[in-house]
């Protein structure tokens, strides 16, 4: 009986050690293929890569050497177009158009849109996969002209958030009237504090026509972010439009220090005097970044300053403000000496 069960536990460990062998053999099988075929493929998408490269290369050459200057109709060309060559002729035409302007780029544009990729982006554009929507207006961003206005005016009511955002940068290019296409202030105002970044874009492109719009927000809205984003924006854009709704605006938000210290930091960038009796006003401001952003906006001007007011001031709390007085009255009495 012992020697049945010795003979059957050996041919259960014979039967097991066979089948681990099997199942080794199959997995060394599989890495082995597995190598072969990450092998084959990453030497095909090399080759693959640097035909891209070359064909790209090509077109650009002749976008510039060819196509830059000629008159002629490319909309034939389009048919002759192999089906691999487009998306290469595509990006080789939008980094030749955003690397120039003028009439060039004008022309450049015509050729893009002979070739059907205007059409295509377009059609992008109303696509059910947000991927291919942001896709389509980051092109856009390059080659849209003003005869595309309504397709960008309906993006900017697309759910995507940097969607949103990108179409109102570009439909801004084109009007004169963005109260058509922008969002409430409410929902701006939540933006602002989400995504800055792409906010700011937004404005800054409205501003660059319309900076009378920015400056209304300062009235309509009391979130200090938005309003941060306003005065930044108004400052890059070096507008002095309206100036005298942005000192009222500051005078009604004395209370919100950063918006405070970006507004005269924008009536310095812009070299405006109009703040003047604004910031010797806060020269007593209980807040002491607006004391010291006022005395540096009167400083910036050589604005003079009654001594006792810059000796009350060389005491201040406020490490900045006390030096900046004490600097001052160094200047002013190497001035008088």
């Amino acid at each position: 009986m012992f020697e049945v069960f010795y003979l059957n536990l050996q041919n259960f460990i014979d039967i097991f050690w066979a089948y681990i062998t099997w199942i080794e053999l199959v997995v060394f099988s599989l890495n082995v293929i597995m190598i072969f075929v990450c092998f084959f493929y990453r030497f095909y998408k090399n080759k693959r890569d640097k035909f891209k490269e070359h064909l790209e290369e090509f077109y650009i050459e002749k976008i510039y050497s060819e196509w830059m200057t000629s008159e002629e109709d490319f909309s034939f060309k389009n048919v002759f177009l192999k089906k691999d060559h487009r998306p290469i002729l595509k990006m080789a035409l939008v980094n030749t158009i955003s690397a120039i302007s003028g009439e060039q780029k004008e022309h450049l544009i015509s050729i893009y849109e002979n070739f059907g990729f205007l059409h295509e982006d377009l059609e992008n554009l109303q696509s059910k996969e947000w991927g291919d929507r942001l896709y389509a207006l980051s092109i856009l961003d390059f080659v849209a002209r003003k005869d595309v206005i309504n397709q960008l005016v309906a993006a900017t009511k697309d759910e995507i958030i940097f969607i949103k955002y990108l179409a109102i940068k570009l439909a801004s290019r084109f009007s004169d009237h963005p109260d058509s296409f922008l969002i409430n202030i409410k929902e701006l105002e939540e933006s602002v504090r989400k995504h800055p970044d792409i906010v700011t874009d937004a404005l800054l492109s409205i501003c660059q026509r319309n900076p009378k719009y920015i400056i209304n927000i300062l009235f309509e809205s009391l979130d200090e972010n938005l309003l941060l984003k306003c005065m930044e924006v108004l400052s890059e854009n070096s507008s002095e439009d309206g100036l005298d709704l942005i000192i009222t605006s500051m005078m009604f938000n004395q209370g919100k220090q950063k918006f405070l210290s970006s507004g005269f930091n924008f009536l310095v960038h812009v070299g405006s005097l109009e703040g003047v009796d604004l910031a010797k006003k806060n020269l007593n401001s209980p807040n002491p970044y607006s004391r010291y952003s006022a005395l540096n906006y009167l400083y910036s001007f050589l604005i003079p300053l009654e001594k006792r007011t810059l000796e009350r001031l060389s005491y201040d709390q406020e490490r900045n403000v006390a030096e900046l007085a004490l600097l001052i009255i160094s200047e002013q009495e190497g001035i008088h000496v």
